[in-house]
């Protein structure tokens, strides 16, 4: 039942643990590999950031082509953009518009349509498009847009369409 044992007092017959991984090693690999996912995901939520900013202003253009199309088609002009159904384009475009994200704003003298309000982080990615695109800026829908863009809490983004 019991072993002998030898003179430096270790039982005969006793191999130590000589395969497999310790426990210490093990934890290093998941530390590492939870490091490296970390990085991905932040990556990842970046590049998700800079794909809404591009979605955000190729809506707002396919959208001030619309309207242009709109207007040369009905030979009409918006006289009040608050009163005006943006729905009414979807006829010039591949998808439906969700209405409570874009709105219209302008006079006599000038309209653009905007989108919003648009989250912190993709806001930084459209202030860094905005001078190319021609895209201006505003806290809310029913603020005049201001040149050149200004990302701020959720700010609103416009384009000119006239």
């Amino acid at each position: 039942m019991y072993r002998e044992r030898s003179e430096n007092n270790k039982v005969k017959g006793f191999k130590g643990k000589t395969e497999g991984f310790s426990l210490i090693e093990l934890l290093v690999v998941l530390m590492i590999m939870g490091l490296l996912s970390g990085g991905v995901m932040i990556a990842a939520s970046r590049a998700m950031a800079s794909a809404e900013a591009v979605r955000i202003i190729s809506d707002l253009r396919s959208i001030k082509v619309a309207y242009l199309m709109f207007s040369m088609e009905e030979d009409a002009e918006i006289n009040d953009p608050s009163t005006f159904d943006i729905t009414c384009l979807e006829t010039y475009l591949d998808r439906k518009i969700q209405a409570e994200s874009f709105s219209l704003y302008g006079n006599e003298e000038k309209l653009f349509i905007g989108c919003g309000p648009i989250k912190k982080k993709v806001s930084r990615y459209i202030e860094q498009r905005a001078e190319e695109n021609g895209l201006y800026g505003s806290s809310s829908s029913s603020e005049e847009p201001q040149t050149p863009y200004v990302s701020g809490e959720e700010p609103w983004v416009w384009i000119r369409v006239m």
